[in-house]
C-alpha cells in the first residue's frame, strides 16, 4: 500500500510517498512482477505433477530463465528497494510459512527461520510451536529486512509474536519486539 504525506508551508503544497513497498502474489491475477527499476520480470510457473509451482526470474533483454524457488501453495514477493534482492513469504503448508531472500541475479537463498537459529544462538519460544508463520513486514532499507513471526500451540493460550530485522550486510537478526 502506497502512503503519502503532505506538505502545506510557504503557500506550497507537496506529495511524497513513504517507504512504498513493490509487492507481488504468486499464483495471482497476473503472471508477471516486474522489478520497480524495470531490469528484472518474475513470473511463476504452474505446477505439474510431479513438480510444484516454480518462481522464475528474467532479466530484461535477456532470454536466460532461472528458477528461484520452487513453492507448494502461495508466495508473497517484496523488491528491495533497489531492485537487487527480493524477500519472499511462503505460505508452504497450512501450519507454516517461511521467509527467504534472494540476491539478483539469483544466487544462494537466505533462509529466515535457519539465520534466526544460525545468529541467536539461544532458540526463541517460536520453535516449540507446531504452527509458525514468518511473513515480510517491510525492506527498511536495502540491506535491512523486517520480519514478523506468530507461533503458537505450545501450550493453550500462549502465543508468540515478535519482530526482527535481518542485515544483509553483517549477516545477523535481531530481535526488535
Amino acid at each position: 500500500m502506497n502512503q503519502t504525506v503532505v506538505c502545506i508551508g510557504l503557500g506550497l503544497i507537496c506529495a511524497v510517498p513513504i517507504a512504498a513497498q513493490h509487492t507481488c502474489t504468486f499464483p495471482g491475477t497476473t503472471n508477471v512482477c516486474e522489478s520497480p527499476n524495470h531490469r528484472w520480470r518474475l513470473r511463476w510457473k504452474e505446477a505439474t505433477e510431479p513438480s510444484p509451482h516454480a518462481l522464475l526470474a528474467q532479466q530484461r533483454g535477456s532470454h536466460d530463465v532461472t528458477t528461484i524457488l520452487p513453492f507448494d501453495r502461495s508466495i508473497d514477493v517484496v523488491w528491495s528497494p533497489d531492485s537487487n534482492r527480493i524477500a519472499i513469504t511462503n505460505h508452504n503448508a497450512s501450519n507454516q510459512s517461511n521467509v527467504v531472500i534472494d540476491e539478483l541475479p539469483p544466487g544462494a537463498v537466505r533462509n529466515m527461520e535457519d539465520e534466526i537459529h544460525r545468529t541467536l544462538k539461544t532458540d526463541p519460544q517460536l520453535f516449540a510451536n507446531g504452527h509458525r508463520y514468518f511473513r515480510v513486514v517491510r525492506w527498511q532499507s536495502n540491506d535491512a529486512l523486517v520480519i514478523e513471526v506468530r507461533a503458537y500451540d505450545a501450550q493453550p493460550g500462549l502465543e508468540f509474536l515478535a519482530r526482527f530485522i535481518y542485515s544483509l550486510k553483517k549477516g545477523v537478526v535481531t530481535q526488535v519486539s
